[in-house]
């Protein structure tokens, strides 16, 4: 009983989703295809960087103005890890036309926060109606790899590591978590469609 007897177990799976990145005209073509309450959802999500479960319950008062960032305990941790997401021009702009309908950012119509559950069955429904247009289009991409592909970009910017993990909510030590999410190749092809859009 003192000692765990799976210590030694290595995991099961590993999970390599550094290569799957969403362009930004696919995340555009997905938004356009969801309901309006589904593609604010969906791009607010693309635009923080947070997990699904802390999109959902990221708040308004955890929007530091002074800061500004949302400085968001990360549920995965246990709210142990904070995330910190800059709150860009983009992002900025997607909150303001927000209505404050309840203490979270993200609320249905009728004030109810959004469930995980229903963020990830709007992307799959929003992906097959492009698929009837497009079939393959963005073939094995899930909502997570939004996540993913943040990270991506903010690598591209060319984010130290430490301001990675804070900015992304990973924990510190022997997470692997941006070697999972982001490949050399993709930050480099990310780097080079910012400087081509900068010029």
């Amino acid at each position: 009983m003192a000692r765990d007897p799976l210590a030694d177990v290595g995991t099961l799976y590993r999970a390599r989703r550094a290569e799957v990145v969403w362009e930004p005209w696919e995340v555009e073509a997905v938004v356009a295809q969801a309901s309006a309450e589904a593609g604010v959802a969906l791009r607010f999500v693309w635009l923080s960087g947070l997990r699904r479960g802390d999109a959902c319950a990221v708040r308004w008062d955890q929007w530091d103005h002074a800061l500004r960032a949302l400085v968001v305990p990360t549920g995965k941790s246990g709210g142990r890890t904070r995330q910190v997401v800059p709150v860009g021009p983009d992002l900025e702009a997607l909150m303001a036309g927000l209505p404050r309908r309840a203490v979270t950012i993200l609320t249905s119509s009728r004030g109810a926060p959004w469930r995980p559950d229903s963020l990830t069955h709007a992307l799959l429904r929003a992906v097959a109606k492009v698929r009837e247009r497009h079939p393959g289009f963005a073939a094995g991409k899930t909502l997570h790899d939004l996540r993913g592909t943040r990270a991506t970009e903010e690598v591209a910017a060319m984010l130290a590591d430490p301001a990675l993990r804070e900015r992304m909510g990973w924990t510190n030590g022997a997470s692997s978590a941006p070697g999972r999410y982001v490949a050399p190749v993709t930050v480099l092809a990310a780097r080079r469609r910012r400087n081509t859009e900068g010029t």
